[in-house]
């Protein structure tokens, strides 16, 4: 039953001219629009809307430029949405297929190796190797010793930086840290900072990610590049047909 919800100057407004307004909104906000609050909010906003639209049609502003001109603007991405949606409605992309594109592109789903790296920066050599040789002597723990002597924010947190891949670190930086093997104690490591004593905690290996971890992204992919086709077959077709001229911009 289309329920009559209010009556603008003779104009019904109905439960179905609500829907209509709640289907152009995402997912999210319609399960506002199922409750009462929600229900009567829209109902509040669609009386609005029409008491303003006679007040706009009563003072000839649906008869100026502007307003034709934003018309024929709106139109126009209607039938172009339009357009799409009968063009892409047919297109489905399967699991199957999916999982060949996967399983022939493996190394674009490859995870890249990293490791997680503790650190003690300070800026002079000389007090940077005794640190060092405190630590490697067992006369200070690494963590402490970042706290006491490093210049980096880490040292709150032991000097931990979290796991990082190859490019995110200076050179001289990562080539030690990809290098040092796992909880053995760097020499110094100098760098455009200062002086870095590293600890290798943690590895993780180059290695292919989970098919499930990607097949959704995947997926929207591969139907993203067969509309792109379709979409640019079409304007080509349709450039063809119509005649289409561009004048290069002057300079």
């Amino acid at each position: 039953m289309n329920k009559v919800l209010a009556v603008v100057d003779g104009k019904e407004i109905t439960d179905n001219d609500l829907n209509r307004i709640v289907e152009r909104y995402p997912t999210e906000k319609k399960i506002y629009f199922e409750t009462m609050q929600g229900r009567e909010h829209l109902l509040e906003q669609k009386v609005a809307f029409t008491i303003l639209g006679k007040y706009a049609t009563e003072n000839n502003i649906d008869k100026s430029e502007a307003f034709i001109n934003k018309i024929k603007d709106i139109s126009e991405q209607i039938l172009t949405q339009m357009v799409m949606e009968e063009l892409f409605h047919e297109i489905n992309v399967t699991e199957e297929q999916v999982k060949e594109y996967f399983e022939n592109n493996q190394e674009k789903f490859m995870q890249e190796e990293t490791v997680n790296v503790k650190h003690i920066l300070i800026e002079e050599e000389t007090q940077a190797e005794e640190v060092l040789q405190k630590i490697k002597n067992g006369e200070l723990e690494f963590e402490k010793a970042a706290e006491l002597y490093s210049i980096c924010p880490s040292k709150e947190r032991g000097g931990e930086l979290g796991y990082f891949k190859r490019g995110m670190m200076v050179k001289e930086f990562e080539e030690a840290a990809f290098q040092l093997p796992l909880n053995e104690i760097s020499s110094l490591v100098k760098t455009q900072y200062g002086y870095h004593i590293l600890i290798v905690i943690d590895k993780t290996p180059r290695k292919l990610m989970d098919f499930e971890e990607v097949k959704e992204n995947l997926t929207a992919q591969l139907k993203a590049e067969q509309q792109q086709k379709i979409y640019e077959k079409k304007i080509n077709e349709l450039k063809e047909k119509y005649g289409v001229v561009v004048f290069e911009k002057e300079q």
